[in-house]
């Protein structure tokens, strides 16, 4: 096997790649909200940060990468090929699709590698406290504004968050971003501030990141995300393992199997159960707040005239911006999903006081159908049988879910929303759009992850110290997320990002303590 080398070069060039990826960071979570506002900083000065983070990567470590580093870059090679194999030739069509989502999310692997253990630790904290801060203040307005009924306008922009009537509930959402999103975004909160509460030593910081924890928690079930939810649970559960693995450590190998049985068989279903007592909750305190009306109503939005909401859309339309470009329509047509059911004004109606007013409304069926997954699997499958040569080649991203959407249709026996354009889960994504070589690739990349994460969960190693053992958290929460979405090379950049990034300082520091043996 290799023996995986930490680059060792000048601080300045690793510090300069980890500041460079902190504003990008930064950037990446206020456009998120506040577009229009950032839209000329993005055109002008975004593209160079960009393309300056991957040339700065590739001096770092093209020479001396992990094999998980080259499963990435293999990756964004064939992405490329399979873009000229579908006619993009000059790449005018999806430059920002492999430059912007691909490259660029798959860079920040390498901080883990450049820095030092030291600077590692420091600028994950870092990282940590700006996402989760940011995080923390829609977690507050959006359940303060769900809570009482009112969608609160952000300001400078007019992004909207609070109560949405979506697929039935009445749920927290923020505009332009799908719940889906929103709830994985909450539910990474919640691990990293357990992190955060195990690593650090300081009673008021263990207090201030156990209430921001418990604040996520909350965010997370008013979500009505239940890909997120299931994440967050083995999360959870994956926790209490580590907490009686860690003094059970001189125990026989049978015994830790039936506890982790016995956990496993416990946690996961009262840390779900644990979402439906979160919402009677807030049930309750919101029908204290609005006097058991459910009325939705919006605070703080100001008039735009005709001539600012056309220079808007202009904007948004623009086939020069790397913010949105014209053929990205998987992100923005996402972000509609199941949008003819949200009500952002509802008509007023009385609360049953007998029924929590945030409740689960999916049935059963919705359930078996993991929320029409299934179909949606089984027609991607259909569809590779009725074109074999995607298996090959992949699609375009404007086009690949076009006849997926049409057999789903037949198969679910009704309208399907046109607006499903991606496979609900990472893998089965990457297969029909850049074919088997690409899907293999990533499957490739998420073994290796997944043997380092279990080598680290499992290591009775001293050297091992439980701050990395942590780690396995949040990516095997992102994993099992991924099993329903397709974040990780896709349309949600931000949680595409910290995936990454999360997952180079893992790498970096499980190779530290557990390195690859040199082959005989």
């Amino acid at each position: 096997m290799e023996k995986t080398v930490i680059v060792n070069r000048d601080k300045r060039y690793s510090r300069l790649y980890a500041f460079i990826s902190l504003l990008l960071i930064c950037f990446y979570l206020v456009t998120e909200l506040v577009f229009q506002l950032w839209y000329r900083v993005a055109a002008n000065y975004g593209l160079f940060l960009i393309v300056s983070f991957i040339a700065i990567s590739f001096f770092l470590r093209f020479f001396n990468s992990s094999k998980e580093e080259k499963c990435v870059v293999f990756y964004a090679v064939w992405v490329l090929i399979t873009r000229v194999l579908n006619g993009d030739r000059f790449l005018d069509i999806e430059f920002y699709f492999l430059v912007r989502t691909v490259l660029f999310t798959g860079c920040f692997l390498c901080i883990g590698f450049v820095l030092d253990a030291q600077d590692r630790k420091s600028f994950f904290n870092l990282v940590c406290a700006i996402v989760c801060g940011y995080w923390f203040v829609l977690a507050v307005i959006g359940l303060y504004a769900t809570l009482s009924f009112v969608r609160i306008t952000l300001p400078p922009s007019d992004t909207t968050i609070g109560c949405a009537l979506w697929g039935g509930n009445y749920q927290l959402t923020l505009d332009n971003i799908h719940r889906n999103v929103t709830g994985t975004w909450f539910a990474l909160a919640v691990i990293l501030m357990l992190y955060q509460f195990i690593s650090c030593k300081k009673a008021v910081w263990k207090a201030l990141t156990a209430i921001a924890a418990v604040v996520f928690y909350f965010a997370t079930a008013m979500s009505f995300c239940r890909a997120a939810q299931v994440g967050l649970c083995v999360a959870i559960t994956m926790l209490v393992l580590l907490m009686v693995f860690a003094r059970v450590s001189k125990k026989s190998v049978k015994v830790k199997a039936a506890l982790a049985a016995c956990i496993i068989a416990v946690c996961l279903p009262l840390s779900y159960a644990g979402y439906g007592a979160v919402t009677g909750i807030c049930s309750v305190i919101s029908s204290r707040l609005t006097d058991g009306t459910a009325e939705i109503r919006i605070l703080g939005a100001d008039t735009v005239d005709e001539a600012t909401a056309e220079s808007a859309e202009e904007d948004a339309s623009d086939e020069t911006s790397f913010v949105i470009e014209e053929n990205d329509e998987a992100e923005t047509a996402f972000e509609a999903e199941e949008n003819e059911d949200i009500a952002v004004v509802a008509a007023e109606e009385e609360a049953d006081e007998t029924t929590p007013i945030f409740t689960e409304s999916r049935g059963e069926e919705n359930v078996m159908a993991l929320g029409g997954r299934t179909y949606l699997w089984k027609a991607g499958i259909l569809t590779l049988k009725e074109e074999p040569e995607r298996l090959v080649k992949g699609g375009m991203l404007g086009e690949y879910m076009e006849r997926v959407v049409e057999i789903c249709t037949e198969l679910a026996n009704r309208k399907v929303p046109d607006v499903n354009s991606q496979m609900h889960n990472f893998l089965l994504d990457s297969l029909l759009l850049t074919g088997i070589p690409g899907a293999l690739i990533l499957l490739l990349f998420t073994i290796f992850v997944v043997i380092r994460m279990v080598k680290v969960f499992f290591s009775t190693d001293g050297s091992v110290p439980m701050q990395l053992k942590l780690l396995t958290l949040p990516l095997a929460f992102l994993f099992v997320d991924n099993m329903m979405e397709a974040h990780i090379f896709r349309y949600a950049l931000v949680t595409s990002i910290l995936f990454f990034f999360i997952c180079g300082i893992f790498l970096a520091w499980s190779y530290e303590v557990l390195p690859a043996k040199k082959r005989k």
